[in-house]
């Protein structure tokens, strides 16, 4: 697991200087190095001052030299037995991941990543420097960089190269537990949210779209919901069709919208390069963890309108209203008249045709949807 800090830092210099230059601050467990491993992104060079006039220029031109925060640092730590600060391969897989959360962050910032365990407790740890302007000349959104929003990118980040997340629990912060279910667990025993999650990780792991894993997560008894939150798409999860879902909030960043997003485009890309051997053998894996779970399958639910290449605008739902036909001046009523009241009915009910979405009905101009390419490729790995 790794858990991770987030500060400004108001000279991005001093910051610079503090990771890079000088000798081990704690030398007890025998590193003798301050600097084990450095990468970086959208800069050059290893000097603290080239670095930092690299920065200074971006924010010059930017027309941002006088900004206040020029920097932000996260501070990514993993578990002592994770990696050893002794094996160079652990010390470049943990610079790799530092690198990796870096650009997951913002791919467009300047960034430094510099792997120590300079530290008393001889714990292998990045300081990841990131500008706080992007190359565009904007300033980074302050969402890009909140302790939340890190955690749950450094989570997916985590998960999508084989280690376990670290449970940020506490009040205030997402995946809070409440007094009940904190009892349940102090009884070794699991609680929704727990076998959510559980069984969300195993499904994600094998699928590579969101309609894959609206399959997977079927054969397991998660049902998921659509949900909006200030105005953006999010999503929900039930735990055996039952009335309560549960948000990223509940179950944790890693599992937000845009987590999940990013760990199928990951798995997308896995699964084109490994072999199809590989591929049957998780998806046979699923199925037999599928199986031990116990429980009847749900009904799947279409969830293309989260996926960015199959989004369908849905039109709103319109009443169409009957034309009204002209009175004829006689009392006898025509039968001219009865003839087009029946052909505009007919005309009607050919031009509309009623959709069901999410148990609703949604009238939909038929010509509307012959102009969408239905034609869209899916690397499921069922298929």
């Amino acid at each position: 697991m790794a858990i991770v800090k987030v500060t400004k830092g108001k000279k991005s210099g001093r910051v610079l200087r503090y990771a890079l230059d000088g000798k081990a601050k704690d030398n007890a467990n025998g590193v003798v190095d301050r600097v084990l491993a450095f990468s970086s992104n959208n800069v050059y060079g290893q000097d603290s001052e080239l670095l930092e006039g690299q920065f200074a220029v971006l924010r010059e031109r930017s027309g941002k030299s006088d900004k206040v925060t020029q920097s932000h640092h996260v501070i990514q730590s993993f578990a002592k037995d994770e990696f050893d600060y002794n094996n160079s391969d652990d010390v470049a897989k943990a610079n790799a991941l530092g690198l990796e959360l870096a650009k997951a962050i913002s791919p467009d910032v300047q960034a430094v990543v510099v792997t120590q365990a300079d530290n008393k407790a001889g714990v292998v740890h990045n300081h990841i420097i990131l500008s706080s302007i992007m190359l565009d000349g904007r300033s980074l959104p302050t969402n890009n960089v909140g302790v939340y929003h890190v955690r749950g990118v450094n989570d997916a980040v985590m998960m999508s190269n084989g280690f376990n997340i670290h449970a940020n629990i506490g009040k205030g912060r997402s995946g809070y537990d409440t007094p009940a279910e904190q009892g349940l667990r102090d009884r070794q025993v699991k609680t929704d949210t727990d076998i959510i999650k559980e069984r969300l990780n195993n499904a994600i792991e094998v699928s590579s779209s969101f309609n894959s894993l609206s399959k997977k997560l079927a054969l397991v008894g998660i049902t998921p919901v659509k949900g909006k939150r200030k105005g953006n798409d999010i999503i929900k999860f039930k735990l055996n069709a039952d009335k309560k879902a549960y948000t990223d909030r509940k179950l944790g960043e890693a599992f937000s919208l845009d987590s999940i997003q990013s760990r199928l485009s990951q798995n997308q890309a896995k699964y084109a390069t490994i072999s199809s051997g590989s591929i049957v053998r998780k998806t046979s894996a699923f199925s037999t963890y599928a199986k031990q779970q116990g429980i009847a399958e749900v009904p799947s639910v279409d969830l293309s309108y989260f996926d960015n290449n199959k989004i369908i605008q849905d039109k709103k739902e319109t009443k169409t209203q009957p034309e009204l036909t002209p009175k004829p001046r006689h009392k006898i009523k025509s039968v001219q008249s009865e003839v087009a009241s029946s052909a505009s009915e007919e005309q009607t009910n050919v031009d509309t045709s009623e959709e069901y979405v999410d148990g609703m009905a949604h009238f939909v101009d038929i010509d509307w949807y012959a102009g969408i390419n239905f034609d869209i490729s899916d690397s499921d790995i069922n298929r």
